[in-house]
């Protein structure tokens, strides 16, 4: 419970942490999450949760998330710092170098240790569904040397 706490904690923060505002989002998705070591198409979990960033400046934000698993029994969740490594100025695609503390209530779904990440984010029908993200995360654990790997949909709830 307190894991949980603190990753509820962390994405307010996020979302409130720039009080002027440039960039603040919400999100509630799903995702497919493959281990280390897991070769195979499918994902080792199925999860459901939410995101939150807040922008620092242009191409730095603070982010966090939680998820809980469906296919297994966990909860995950990390809060961090991200920087923008493309347009910053195009809220269509975008792909980010970050790093984040990550914990859970499994260790093989996150173990409590600092992890740097890579990721993308992409609307692929800015016209027809604004909200609609596709997403993918890498993060790699310092302590637990274990790469986690996350591809899902997120839906950016309207919070302005």
């Amino acid at each position: 419970m307190k894991c949980i706490a603190l990753a509820v904690a962390a994405m307010a923060l996020a979302a409130t942490a720039n009080a002027g505002g440039l960039v603040d989002h919400l999100y509630l998705g799903a995702n497919g999450l493959w281990q280390d070591g897991v070769t195979v198409a499918i994902p080792s979990a199925l999860e459901v949760g939410g995101a939150a960033s807040s922008s620092i400046s242009p191409h730095l934000s603070a982010v966090g998330e939680t998820y809980v698993g469906l296919s297994e029994t966990y909860v995950r969740w990390s809060a961090g710092a991200r920087a923008t490594v493309s347009d910053a100025a195009n809220p269509n695609f975008n792909t980010f170098l970050g790093i984040a503390y990550r914990g859970g209530s499994v260790s093989g779904f996150g173990g409590n240790e600092w992890a740097p990440d890579a990721g993308f984010g992409w609307r692929i029908m800015p016209d027809k569904m604004p909200r609609l993200l596709v997403t993918g995360k890498a993060g790699w654990g310092l302590t637990s040397k274990q790469t986690l790997l996350t591809l899902g949909l997120r839906w950016e709830v309207p919070i302005k």
